[in-house]
């Protein structure tokens, strides 16, 4: 087994604007397992999670409705999953899974632009490698 965990928390004194775009809060987990029954098979996984954040991102204009209300951009707190299964046959082919994103967690790439992009969907694939 090989693991690594991480932990942050902090506080962004000074600059409001990189503040409300930042969280504040990050935890993250990778760990991969060996078999030691099926020589050359491997799982893993990742997790990350980040506490929630949102931004002003400005005043609505004149001439629409709610004028003059602040525009405010959410982001709830979020956790996203990976999953990666591996085989190596033999020291030239080898075949390894991936799902990513596996409870399909709907979130915001990051609030920085007054727009916001949302991170990819769950996500597969296989990959076959051959080394001669």
């Amino acid at each position: 087994l090989n693991a690594s965990i991480g932990y942050t928390d902090f506080d962004i004194e000074g600059d409001d604007k990189v503040a409300a775009y930042t969280p504040n809060k990050l935890f993250k987990l990778a760990a991969t397992y060996d078999f030691s029954a099926i020589d050359g098979f491997s799982v893993g996984v990742n997790m990350r999670w980040q506490a929630s954040l949102s931004r002003d991102q400005g005043v609505v204009g004149d001439g629409f409705a709610h004028a003059g209300e602040t525009i405010v951009t959410e982001q709830k707190a979020y956790g996203i999953i990976d999953l990666m299964a591996k085989y190596q046959f033999n020291e030239n082919l080898g075949v390894s899974v991936n799902a990513n994103n596996v409870t399909d967690e709907k979130y915001l790439t990051s609030l920085y632009w007054a727009q916001g992009f949302y991170g990819a969907p769950a996500n597969y694939s296989a990959t076959i490698t051959w080394k001669m």
